[in-house]
């Protein structure tokens, strides 16, 4: 639940940083989320508004995605490290045939 709601928090402030250029004289509403815009883009008749959106919110996905990419590949050299041997094991000496007496 914890990488939900980081990667959550990812992809709606790269959003909100990535579309307010576009939003200038706008409500503040407007840039809260990509479905905001796109229906203010609608009532206000704006069509580069909706790309501006969809462009803004595919460039976040983008950024959540590799800071994800990042954690995996972070969480896998921990474990790699937790688990490797750290000694090798004693090899096994080799023993002289005994020698038996016969009586």
């Amino acid at each position: 639940m914890l990488g939900v709601a980081i990667l959550g928090t990812i992809v709606s402030s790269t959003y909100q940083h990535r579309i307010a250029p576009s939003l200038v004289g706008l409500p503040d509403e407007a840039g809260t989320s990509a479905e905001a815009t796109r229906h203010v883009a609608a009532t206000l008749g704006r069509p580069e508004l909706v790309k501006a959106a969809n462009d803004a919110f595919i460039h976040a996905m983008h950024t959540a995605a590799l800071v994800g990419a990042g954690i995996v590949l972070v969480g896998a050299i921990v474990l790699m490290l937790a688990f490797r041997q750290t000694s090798r094991p004693a090899k096994v000496q080799e023993e002289a045939p005994t020698q038996t007496v016969e009586v």
